[in-house]
């Protein structure tokens, strides 16, 4: 089985997402099984004091597959871009995978568990994230202000 044990540790909700579908993709590409914790964003909530609502996987139509004794499993690091498939059962992935090889194959099964409650109809319409001035104070200044 593949896990991300520290989902909604590493980064926040966009990074969540390629984070489950990096771990879906390489788990379905290799015969694995996956599952995930609790899907809250502890890292909003940690690093910025939020006091909205963090609990994630409540907005979603359907529930990613749990398992709440992950610490059983060693983490493998993952680091950025795309670096194959050669990843062994019975790990916790730690990375990004913000490269849509990952998971390609399966995004049919990623659609599955990234259907939002209360989704609107599909249009032509896109949206674009503009990064400002989030991590922008401070000596650990790694998203500078684009």
């Amino acid at each position: 089985m593949l896990t991300f044990r520290q989902l909604g540790r590493y980064g926040r909700f966009a990074n969540g997402l390629f984070q489950i579908a990096g771990t879906i993709g390489v788990a379905t590409k290799k015969g694995y099984s996956y599952a995930f914790p609790k899907w809250v964003n502890w890292n909003h909530f940690d690093q910025f004091g939020s006091t909205e609502d963090i609990e994630v996987q409540k907005y979603f139509v359907n529930e990613l597959p749990y398992a709440d004794d992950l610490e059983r499993f060693p983490e493998m690091f993952i680091h950025w871009g795309y670096h194959g498939f050669d990843i062994p059962d019975n790990h916790s992935l730690v990375g990004h995978f913000q490269a849509p090889r990952y998971f390609a194959h399966c995004m049919d099964i990623i659609r599955h568990y990234f259907r939002m409650k209360d989704e609107p109809e599909q249009n032509e319409f896109i949206a674009i994230h503009l990064r400002g001035k989030d991590y922008y104070e401070g000596a650990d200044n790694y998203h500078p202000q684009c």
